[in-house]
């Protein structure tokens, strides 16, 4: 049985709203990507909550080791 894409996402999104550390992997990940093309550190997190909301509707800058990516 194949799922479609809103099925396939919907899985995605409870699978990382219920894991909080799957959720900060994924994070970290796309802020490196945005750090690797010329971001700086903050501005890559910034960057990655603010994908991760847009793709996931999941506010990363309320996880628990966002602020410290903000110094």
């Amino acid at each position: 049985m194949s799922k479609n894409l809103e099925d396939i996402m919907c899985d995605l999104r409870k699978g990382i709203t219920n894991d909080p550390d799957w959720a900060w992997g994924w994070h970290c990940n796309i802020a490196m990507s945005s750090y690797d093309e010329g971001l700086d550190l903050p501005a890559a997190n910034r960057a990655a909550a603010r994908f991760m909301k847009i793709l996931l509707d999941i506010d990363m800058t309320k996880h628990e080791h966002f602020a410290a990516t903000q110094k």
